[in-house]
């Protein structure tokens, strides 16, 4: 009789739900401390712009589709749960615990980006007011050392995303939505007009 080791499923523990204190479903931007049983999330896809202090027995749940702009502290006692792919700008300073979702559990699914990569632009540095009056995408990471004009439109990178001057608000024609399969960086606070979503391709 020939036996032979069969590898048995993964148990996917999920981070906990968010508890009832007002806003920690989803944290707007803002500074935030989150206490002894106390679930804050982040989740969408978006970059959250703030800070967030995680006391002991405190726990902050990021999906793999949000990113942090700013500080994070998490105490001895508390809890960071993440992805492999959650998006990070900032300090972080970890005296507790990380939980980060094991391979195959697919805690937070992220959307589609939904373009066709044959009619990409290849990835690269943009100097100037990048001016795009249509949706676009790049096949590659784009650096944008002044920020686009986006007039509305949505730009997709599959890729990372930096951005640097956000003088004016990113004012030819008022936000927009940049999506990317990677990390933003921003050497400045992006306005309330512009969207950051994660997305997979």
């Amino acid at each position: 009789l020939d036996v032979y080791p069969q590898s048995l499923p993964m148990a996917c523990s999920q981070p906990p739900a968010a508890t009832s204190q007002v806003g920690y479903q989803n944290l707007s931007n803002g500074s935030y401390v989150i206490q002894a049983g106390q679930v804050a999330h982040i989740l969408g896809s978006r970059t959250f712009s703030g800070s967030i202090a995680v006391r002991s027995g405190g726990h902050l749940v990021v999906s793999g589709s949000a990113g942090i702009f700013g500080s994070v502290t998490i105490d001895s006692g508390g809890h960071y749960w993440r992805t492999s792919t959650t998006g990070f700008d900032g300090s972080l300073a970890m005296n507790g615990t990380v939980h980060i979702e094991p391979e195959g559990c697919n805690w937070f699914p992220l959307s589609a980006c939904g373009v066709n990569v044959n009619s990409c632009e290849n990835g690269r540095t943009i100097d100037g007011h990048d001016n795009r009056n249509s949706n676009a995408c790049f096949n590659g990471s784009v650096n944008w050392t002044t920020h686009p004009h986006i007039h509305g439109n949505t730009l997709t990178v599959l890729g990372n995303v930096t951005i640097g001057d956000c003088g004016g608000g990113f004012s030819g024609g008022g936000g927009g939505t940049i999506r990317t399969t990677g990390y933003t960086t921003a050497t400045c606070t992006l306005p309330s007009s512009v969207t950051i979503e994660r997305c997979a391709q």
